[in-house]
Protein backbone atom coordinates (compact mmCIF):
# COMPACT_ATOMS: atom_id res chain seq x y z
CA UNK A 1 0.00 0.00 0.00
CA UNK A 2 1.99 3.45 -1.30
CA UNK A 3 0.68 5.58 1.62
CA UNK A 4 2.41 8.63 -0.58
CA UNK A 5 -0.85 8.94 -2.29
CA UNK A 6 -3.33 11.06 -0.60
CA UNK A 7 -6.26 9.32 -1.59
CA UNK A 8 -4.83 6.15 -0.44
CA UNK A 9 -4.13 7.20 2.93
CA UNK A 10 -7.65 8.77 3.44
CA UNK A 11 -9.10 5.56 2.35
CA UNK A 12 -6.98 3.76 5.02
CA UNK A 13 -8.21 5.61 7.52
CA UNK A 14 -11.65 6.10 6.39
CA UNK A 15 -12.59 2.37 5.57
CA UNK A 16 -12.47 1.23 8.90
CA UNK A 17 -14.77 3.03 10.30
CA UNK A 18 -17.14 2.65 7.44
CA UNK A 19 -17.37 -0.97 8.13
CA UNK A 20 -17.95 -0.47 11.89
CA UNK A 21 -20.77 1.95 10.74
CA UNK A 22 -21.86 -0.81 8.78
CA UNK A 23 -22.02 -3.46 11.34
CA UNK A 24 -23.87 -1.14 13.18
CA UNK A 25 -26.42 -0.60 10.30
CA UNK A 26 -27.66 -4.58 10.36
CA UNK A 27 -26.67 -4.75 14.40
CA UNK A 28 -28.28 -1.62 15.93
CA UNK A 29 -27.85 -2.85 19.30
CA UNK A 30 -23.91 -3.74 19.31
CA UNK A 31 -23.23 -0.25 21.43
CA UNK A 32 -20.37 -2.01 23.02
CA UNK A 33 -18.72 -3.39 19.47
CA UNK A 34 -19.22 0.17 18.51
CA UNK A 35 -17.22 1.63 20.94
CA UNK A 36 -14.38 -0.94 21.75
CA UNK A 37 -13.87 -0.43 17.73
CA UNK A 38 -14.08 3.34 18.20
CA UNK A 39 -11.24 2.77 20.37
CA UNK A 40 -8.93 0.90 19.07
CA UNK A 41 -9.82 3.12 15.86
CA UNK A 42 -8.16 5.89 17.31
CA UNK A 43 -5.77 4.80 19.82
CA UNK A 44 -4.03 2.15 17.94
CA UNK A 45 -5.04 1.98 13.93
CA UNK A 46 -5.16 5.87 13.45
CA UNK A 47 -1.40 6.38 14.53
CA UNK A 48 -0.02 3.75 13.21
CA UNK A 49 -1.61 4.45 9.65
CA UNK A 50 -0.21 8.29 10.03
CA UNK A 51 3.28 6.94 11.55
CA UNK A 52 3.40 4.45 8.08
CA UNK A 53 2.91 7.86 5.96
CA UNK A 54 5.11 10.02 7.80
CA UNK A 55 8.06 7.37 7.44
CA UNK A 56 6.88 7.13 3.53
CA UNK A 57 6.89 10.48 3.38
CA UNK A 58 10.63 10.70 4.92
CA UNK A 59 9.18 12.80 7.88
CA UNK A 60 10.21 10.76 9.85
CA UNK A 61 12.70 7.67 10.66
CA UNK A 62 11.58 4.20 11.41
CA UNK A 63 13.38 4.36 14.35
CA UNK A 64 10.81 7.12 15.77
CA UNK A 65 7.95 5.30 14.35
CA UNK A 66 6.65 4.58 18.23
CA UNK A 67 6.32 8.30 18.62
CA UNK A 68 3.03 8.32 16.79
CA UNK A 69 1.52 6.86 19.43
CA UNK A 70 1.74 9.17 22.00
CA UNK A 71 -1.17 11.34 22.30
CA UNK A 72 -0.95 14.46 20.44
CA UNK A 73 2.98 13.88 19.14
CA UNK A 74 1.15 14.09 15.33
CA UNK A 75 -0.30 17.25 15.66
CA UNK A 76 3.58 19.22 14.43
CA UNK A 77 2.51 17.07 10.79
CA UNK A 78 -0.86 17.59 10.48
CA UNK A 79 -0.60 19.75 7.83
CA UNK A 80 2.09 18.12 6.19
CA UNK A 81 0.29 14.87 6.33
CA UNK A 82 -3.13 16.20 4.95
CA UNK A 83 -2.42 19.08 3.01
CA UNK A 84 1.36 18.64 2.16
CA UNK A 85 2.24 22.00 3.07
Amino acid sequence: MDLKNRFVFSLALLMPLALIMLVHYFNPFSIKFIMVSWLIHVFVYHPFVFGLRLVALEKIKFSEFWKTFIPFWNLKYYDYILFNK
